[in-house]
């Protein structure tokens, strides 16, 4: 066996990231799985792993995550094909056997959002919190339908106070993403950066999680950051009725849609009466002065 066959799993990997380039948080994910359920195969050799032994930690995982322990397929398959193909070593992938046997887990969509009847109780527990940063980073949550990860890399400096527009230069598909700014959001915003630089919202990912879980034990409903995502896709389709201008909104990809990728292009400007209108929707649901925004000092 040659010698670059007997590279341990940390340097494949390491020689993966430099070569593959992956965006960072991608790279940082994988070196976390890897951390966290492979960590006593990362000083051995790649090659040495059998199917058997990747067969068991699997099954090890499953019983943990089985959502963490299909995304441990997917990070160890692609490095080992990487490797396989790299070294030109004639190996059969360890994570072939769970592929074919159909052993990967059943993962059921998640499909929840904040429904109408919650949303006075969602924003009333928001905007009583002690801390403004987390009260602003969720209100912007709720009326963007941005990613968590996007929202929490944002800087003041990304914000265009004059054409009143967000911009979010590192998204999931890797696209800049800019977006309109409502009214009332603008206002809320304007007052919350005002005289600091730095990150707009001055939260960690694990206080805002925190955060989520104990307003949902407050108001009886067991709600994710994500679902602030579905909530906003669900009520600005039921308010635009048009599903191009809220694929748009929330930067999802057009995949195989050909009009929409090629031909249909929606400018910032083009989202701002459909922003407004979503907000506006928003301030309908919480009911009782939704949207007067507590101002931060």
């Amino acid at each position: 066996m040659t010698k670059k066959a007997n590279k341990t799993l940390q340097e494949v990997f390491d020689e993966y990231i430099a070569l593959r380039r992956p965006k960072l948080s991608t790279a940082a994910d994988y070196q976390a799985v890897l951390n966290r359920y492979a960590k006593d195969w990362l000083p051995k050799s790649w090659s040495a792993l059998t199917s058997d032994t990747f067969e068991k930690r699997f099954s090890e995982v499953s019983l943990k995550s089985p959502a963490q322990a299909n995304y441990f397929v997917r990070v160890m398959g692609a490095i080992w094909k990487f490797a396989t193909i790299k070294y030109e070593v004639n190996k059969r992938n360890p994570t072939d056997r769970i592929k074919a046997l159909g052993a990967l887990n059943k993962i059921k969509p998640r499909d929840n959002i904040i429904h109408d009847i919650i949303q006075p109780k969602w924003w009333s527990a928001v905007q009583k919190l002690d801390n403004q940063h987390l009260t602003a980073a969720l209100i912007f949550l709720a009326l963007t339908g941005c990613r968590k990860s996007e929202a929490l890399k944002l800087h003041c400096s990304d914000i265009d106070w004059q054409a009143r527009v967000v911009t979010f230069s590192e998204t999931k598909n890797g696209t800049i993403h800019r977006l309109p700014l409502p009214d009332r959001l603008h206002s809320f915003l304007y007052q919350h950066c005002k005289g600091r630089s730095g990150p707009v919202f001055a939260v960690s990912d694990r206080s805002i999680n925190y955060v989520a879980a104990d307003i949902s034990r407050r108001i009886g409903f067991k709600w994710t950051l994500h679902d602030l995502r579905r909530t906003f896709v669900t009520v600005a389709q039921r308010t635009l009725n048009d599903l191009a201008t809220v694929k748009r909104l929330v930067n999802h990809s057009t995949g195989g849609d050909v009009t929409t990728k090629h031909y249909l292009k929606l400018t910032v400007d083009d989202l701002r009466k459909p922003m407004q209108r979503v907000e506006d929707a928003f301030g309908n649901l919480a009911q009782e002065r939704p949207l007067d925004l507590p101002k931060t000092d």
